[in-house]
């Protein structure tokens, strides 16, 4: 059980040129975007788009400390802008982002050694400072997802090291342009896919399918009725051997859930709050990632700048969110969460004051933090 914390290459485009970094210390923009994953079985990384526009890495290496935020590119974004990370291949590790100039960029490193330069891998096609998924269907496909300058749900994968695809039009217009986007495989024993989902422009979950590895897309399709902010957050996981989850949080901030068995029809969203519960701010950012085998958490950031935690266990009914620590980070702020290691599943957002801040559990006990690493 969860218990809250007593803590005090690509497609050649032709862009203008970004300007130099300037040489000052990494200060993120209070409750911007924050990509977290697994570089290796050893090192969790997080990275952010800085106030000038900079990317910047920071990870930790057999859970030991964290390594401040680094400073690794230009000037090449609108500051705070998401960032979304994964595995590429076995050895490959790749981050996504839109730039200043509203095109897809990928940056990455290879059996841990440099990264590169972010790279431009589609013409002017989405909203400075929108949001990108990324998602691995099996060991040697990626996949990144946005929703473009349209409102249109595009989608580009990269097969091993190979050249990615342009980022292809998924059926017409349903969301906000750069509004979030979740991105995940569901892999059971009747169905095999990938799954993106997204609030569209009424307030409604959509979800997109492709059925195989480069298989076409299905356009959005609606999962319920209007229940948050149009273009507001949306997390996704597989739940269980059978069950992929969809959260988000309503227009009055309690949190939703909705689900799929298999490859049979959506069920809700159903509201997993109570009027007691720690409630987020309407549409703002969700989370999710496993805990154990048999816990899944969603977390976010609360209308009074509290993490917060809900979660369920075994299949069985959520637990309301619980906050963990103090008020820290603006409501409805970025936050992102990853396995660190076997036994510690991490969070990371960007405080009020411009900070990478980290929080922790092991295995079922206590939260810890949240604390700033730089």
């Amino acid at each position: 059980m969860i218990t809250t914390c007593q803590l005090t290459a690509g497609v050649a485009v032709t862009a203008p040129t970004a300007a130099a970094a300037p040489a000052a210390v990494s200060v993120g923009v209070p409750g911007g975007g924050v990509g977290l994953a697994r570089q290796s079985d050893r090192i969790l990384t997080a990275m952010f788009i800085d106030t000038d526009g900079v990317l910047n890495v920071a990870w930790e290496y057999n859970n030991g400390p964290w390594h401040a935020p680094v400073r690794i590119s230009a000037s090449v974004a609108e500051p705070g802008t998401p960032v979304a990370l994964s595995m590429q291949t076995r050895t490959r590790f790749t981050a996504a982002f839109i730039d200043k100039w509203g095109r897809l960029n990928v940056a990455w490193l290879d059996d841990n050694g440099p990264w590169t330069q972010p790279t431009p891998i589609s013409g002017q096609v989405a909203k400075p400072g929108g949001s990108v998924a990324l998602a691995q269907y099996g060991d040697n496909q990626l996949t990144a997802a946005f929703v473009d300058s349209s409102g249109t749900l595009r989608t580009a994968s990269v097969t091993g090291t190979g050249p990615w695809s342009p980022p292809a039009p998924t059926g017409g217009a349903v969301g906000l342009p750069g509004s979030p986007i979740a991105l995940a495989r569901h892999k059971t024993g009747q169905v095999d896919r990938m799954v993106a989902t997204i609030i569209d422009n009424t307030g409604t979950l959509n979800t997109a399918y492709q059925p195989y590895p480069g298989g076409p897309w299905t356009a959005p399709s609606v999962v319920g009725y209007p229940l948050t902010n149009p273009g507001g957050g949306v997390a996704l996981a597989q739940q269980n051997d059978s069950t992929l989850t969809a959260s988000f949080t309503s227009t009055y901030g309690f949190m939703h859930v909705a689900w799929v068995n298999d490859g049979g029809n959506w069920n809700g969203p159903v509201s997993v709050d109570g009027l007691n519960a720690d409630r987020g701010t309407g549409g703002g950012a969700i989370a999710m990632a496993k805990q154990t085998p048999g816990i899944l958490v969603a977390a976010s950031v609360d209308w009074w700048g509290y993490f917060s935690v809900a979660w369920a266990e075994n299949n069985g009914a959520w637990n309301p969110p619980v906050r963990v620590g103090g008020s820290v980070a603006p409501h409805g702020a970025g936050v992102a969460v990853f396995k660190q290691s076997d036994n510690i599943l991490t969070a990371a957002f960007i405080g009020n004051d411009g900070k990478l801040n980290v929080a922790w559990v092991e295995y079922t006990g206590a939260w810890a933090g949240p604390v700033p690493i730089n």
